[in-house]
């Protein structure tokens, strides 16, 4: 608070000799001559606007450019008090900083003391700071170059945290004035005593696209409540960020001096309490007890006759290690498996001369749709020049996808069944092959989810191999979906 006070007094101390040296160097004929790319009425419903009239009244031959100037200094001090904002702005800046605060307090998953406070503070700093960022005027704290190791998590999730703010503005919010921000709030958690290194911090990283990765940061998070996870990152990232972690959890090896767990992208049960295990056991020197879905079979079989034993390790395995609750919520809005393999989404074909024309034909009907472009079929056949494991879910469906900035234009998904099966390791058959185009994180989450469950049910794979249509197919993925629906109800 007193590094934020010092700059804001020192701001106002220099000012009146700021426009001094103005009022000076225009009497000597030097003028600014640079545009500054902004409309001078498009301030003029702000205090300062009238406060610079005021100033330079007596000049009325003043350049716009030199009027102009004057009006930003007055903008970018602290000299007026907020409630002198744009009075249609100030509602939505206020909004955009709650947002950001509800970001900030998701990501780091705490729930922020006095919060009002808080606000408040944010409120009266940004005014000055929203002018200086949207017309991208530079400022120099340069005390604040450099940030304590203490706020560098804190710092991470508050730059994480800023699209609110940035959205409103139209504008980037810059490096020097995140820090700013980043004071304020890490400020206030050391005032409520809300640290945030009382809990361990872990990294994932995926090398695959937004949906794997999506899955694997959600399976996390609801595996190991007690530690605090950034949102995955893919190598490149990892290689690059300078977040401050304990833990690392990746789908590929990778070189790094932090407990290291490598784990299965897209985990069952089993998987699922076997890696709590070893995390508990390794990080927290804590032998939890162990529950073994084998046991509990055997013990089932000796006192009942089992119709579907596989069935039911499964359902066992998801009951003593469920996926996220969030995930599976039946009050989401987000489309479903159906609603995205529309019936002209579906392909039936014999056979394909390899793996690349098995994409080629997967994707069509999104890119006859214009749902992505050439670009993006073209970046899937790069990224897998084969079909590897990584990418086929419960060794049944092949899941290729990339990067939404490849040319994905909007959510969607496509399937091609191949009735001859394409070889792939093992020595097994794929049959199933589902195109995804994510536009972010969440939207498709609920039909990717299904598309897992699908991928583990032989009854279901079964009749959409030996349906005689399309029309067929999507019926029964319809009536699957409603099913897997019913369940979580």
């Amino acid at each position: 608070k007193g590094m934020v006070d010092y700059i804001i007094d020192n701001k106002m101390q220099i000012l009146p000799y700021i426009l001094e040296a103005v009022f000076r160097r225009m009497k000597k004929g030097q003028t600014i001559t640079t545009s500054f790319l902004i409309d001078y009425n498009e301030l003029s419903d702000t205090r300062e606007y009238g406060a610079a009239e005021i100033l330079i009244e007596e000049e009325p031959n003043m350049p716009e450019a030199e009027r102009m100037y004057i009006t930003l200094q007055l903008l970018t001090s602290n000299v007026l008090p907020k409630q002198y904002l744009k009075s249609e702005e100030t509602h939505k800046l206020r909004l955009a900083l709650e947002q950001v605060l509800s970001e900030f307090e998701k990501k780091a998953c705490i729930q922020l003391v006095d919060r009002e406070s808080l606000l408040e503070k944010l409120f009266a700093h940004i005014k000055p700071a929203y002018y200086r960022i949207k017309y991208h005027l530079t400022t120099d704290y340069s005390i604040l170059d450099k940030i304590d190791q203490e706020f560098q998590a804190v710092h991470y999730i508050v730059k994480e945290s800023l699209v609110p703010l940035e959205r409103f503005i139209g504008s980037k919010v810059p490096e020097n004035e995140s820090i700013f921000i980043t004071l304020f709030i890490g400020g206030h958690l050391i005032e409520s005593t809300e640290k945030l290194q009382t809990r361990l911090k872990a990294v994932v990283v995926c090398p695959n696209g937004l949906s794997i990765s999506r899955l694997m940061e959600k399976t996390l998070r609801s595996l190991f409540p007690e530690i605090f996870f950034y949102q995955a990152m893919s190598i490149r990232e990892f290689e690059q960020t300078k977040a401050g972690y304990d833990i690392v959890f990746s789908a590929v090896p990778l070189s790094t001096d932090k407990k290291f767990f490598l784990i299965n992208q897209l985990m069952d049960g089993k998987e699922r309490l076997e890696l709590r295990r070893r995390v508990m056991r390794s990080v927290y020197l804590v032998d939890e007890v162990n529950i073994s879905v084998d046991q509990l079979m055997k013990t089932i079989s000796k006192f009942a006759d089992i119709k579907d034993a596989a069935r039911l390790e499964k359902v066992l395995a998801d009951y003593l290690m469920p996926v996220p609750e969030e995930t599976t919520s039946t009050h989401s809005t987000k489309s479903s498996l159906s609603d995205l393999l529309e019936e002209t989404r579906i392909t039936r074909k014999k056979s394909v001369a390899d793996w690349h024309e098995a994409i080629h034909h997967a994707a069509l009907p999104l890119f006859s749709a214009g749902v992505v472009e050439q670009q993006y079929v073209d970046e899937m056949k790069r990224q897998y020049p084969a079909p590897i494991m990584n990418i086929i879910l419960r060794n049944t469906i092949a899941i290729p996808h990339a990067e939404t900035e490849k040319g994905v234009n909007s959510l969607g998904m496509s399937l091609l069944y191949l009735e001859e099966g394409l070889p792939v390791e093992g020595g097994k058959n794929l049959h199933f092959i589902v195109v995804i185009a994510a536009v972010d994180k969440n939207a498709h989450f609920t039909a990717l989810l299904q598309l897992m469950e699908l991928s583990e049910n032989k009854r279901a794979l079964k009749k959409l191999a030996d349906a005689g249509s399309t029309k067929e197919m999507h019926q029964i993925i319809k009536n699957f979906t409603d099913l897997e629906t019913k369940k979580t109800m």
